[in-house]
């Protein structure tokens, strides 16, 4: 027996509805590489026109578009595999000769991996950038 419409549409909803609270779960509980990655998003787009490269009207908006597009998706991708990484790699202990080089080490795993990964994907995208719209 075939379902009729109403009730292809009442599933499409409740798997638009799942999707939908799976996407904001993940956004909220990584709302610091969201952060990130916007931030250095812009910053991108800054050095990209304090630099030395000539930018034309045309290039400096698909460069502007792109950059909005592609930095934050990577950024955060990178973030989230430097997050995966850290799990993965992150010592039970660590033996220091100080306080401060305590404080090193638990600042950078608490951090490092992810801003390196996040880094590392909006490096990856301002490259792809500068590909498509032929800036050297």
């Amino acid at each position: 027996m075939e379902p009729t419409n109403d009730a292809k549409d009442e599933i499409s909803n409740n798997e638009t509805e799942t999707t939908t609270a799976m996407l904001t779960d993940m956004l909220k509980n990584n709302i610091g590489a969201v952060a990130f990655s916007s931030i250095f998003s812009i910053l991108t787009i800054i050095s990209a026109f304090s630099g030395t490269a000539e930018i034309s009207g045309g290039q400096a908006i698909i460069f502007v578009i792109l950059s909005l597009m592609l930095c934050p998706i990577l950024g955060f991708i990178g973030f989230l595999i430097g997050e995966k990484l850290r799990d993965a790699l992150h010592p039970d202990f660590v033996i220091t000769s100080g306080f401060m080089s305590l404080l090193k080490e638990k600042v950078f795993w608490a951090i490092g991996p992810q801003v390196i990964g996040g880094f590392l994907g909006i490096l990856i995208a301002s490259g792809i950038i500068q590909l498509l719209v032929g800036i050297e």
